[in-house]
């Protein structure tokens, strides 16, 4: 092989490792950390069944939320006990257990707050001090700042030396946080029958005589006045038709002046909403019943639904989206065009 060949050779496999080179950091990128087989939490996952408790306190050690497991699942103890969201208390369970050290940061306390893994003691702390309660030995660690997606820096309380993991437990920074948001599903197909009352007595009411009307026939109108569009009462009874909540709070009997919204539907169920706004925030109250003329064939199902939304409801007051609870408490002239 002559010299000019083995230049040529050269300088090809030359190319070649350098283009090899260029493809390994376009896989990995510079920012790709490899995962070891270190767990964080040791042991964890063989253990979840035993966690009662999850205590999250945040900065001045001021209490965030605790979750306490019970024989019907988890439940927010700052909200008497209101039902918590299972699917985010499992997130945050099995993202603690499975999570492996990505790589090893700062052991120097001094640092810590540049990575929110600071004692929550602070009154400016930027992290999440965390508990699980009920095994022997509790698990204990601050969660500190993102750092792109899935991972998380975190802390082993009691040690100086902090991680970053590979999952996100995604923690709820606030009780409502915690809570399961689902309240009540009441399709807008189902209703037959709207009446909202006012405390100045301003009344709306409307109805459809069968399910296949497309629109609810508003009563009352005032003489030269006319709906806005057809459809305008049709928004009321579709309020509660996947209805969440924003917060939580056991009712309370007070002076509070309320707007009642009562909706019947075509099987006989008949739902009562009572609303207030306080604070520039808007609750309501649900309760449930059947109407005794509906068919009897209707009937059973009807009161089994009541029951079943009574035991759920009862006791309870929810804080709703304040477009929600307009739409809900239409006036008269909410539904009308201007005067002519």
């Amino acid at each position: 092989m002559n010299s000019r060949n083995l230049i040529w050779l050269a300088g090809g496999l030359v190319v070649l490792v350098v283009l090899a080179v260029i493809g390994q950091r376009q896989t990995t990128g510079p920012s790709d950390i490899a995962q070891t087989d270190d767990e964080f939490l040791p042991g964890l996952m063989g253990m979840l069944d035993e966690v009662t408790s999850i205590e999250i306190v945040g900065a001045g050690s001021e209490a965030v939320a605790t979750l306490d497991r019970n024989e019907n699942g988890w439940t927010v103890r700052e909200r008497d006990g209101y039902s918590a969201d299972l699917t985010k208390v499992r997130h945050t369970l099995l993202s603690l257990a499975e999570a492996r050290i990505l790589e090893a940061k700062t052991a120097n306390p001094e640092l810590h707050d540049r990575l929110g893994v600071e004692d929550v003691a602070a009154d400016d702390a930027g992290g999440l001090a965390v508990t699980l309660h009920g095994p022997a030995e509790p698990a204990a660690i601050v969660v500190g700042d993102a750092a792109g997606d899935y991972r998380r820096y975190v802390r082993r309380a009691g040690e100086n030396q902090s991680y970053l993991i590979s999952r996100d437990p995604e923690l709820g920074e606030t009780p409502a946080d915690w809570l399961d948001t689902a309240v009540i599903d009441l399709a807008s197909t189902r209703v037959r029958e709207i009446t909202v009352t006012h405390p100045d007595g301003d009344i709306v009411r409307a109805a459809k005589a069968s399910a296949d009307e497309a629109n609810f026939s508003v009563e009352g109108i005032p003489e030269g006045r006319s709906l806005l569009y057809d459809s305008v009462a049709n928004v009321i009874a579709g309020v509660l038709q996947n209805l969440t909540l924003e917060d939580v709070e056991r009712a309370t009997d007070d002076d509070t002046e309320r707007t009642v919204t009562e909706l019947v539907t075509f099987d006989g169920l008949r739902l009562t909403v009572t609303g207030f706004e306080r604070d520039d925030t808007t609750w309501i109250s649900i309760a449930a019943a059947t109407e005794s003329d509906a068919p009897q064939a209707d009937q059973a199902a009807a009161t089994a639904e009541a029951q079943t939304l009574n035991e759920r409801l009862s006791g309870w007051r929810y804080r709703i989206p304040s477009y929600k609870f307009e739409q809900l408490t239409r006036r008269m002239d909410d539904l009308l065009q201007g005067e002519t």
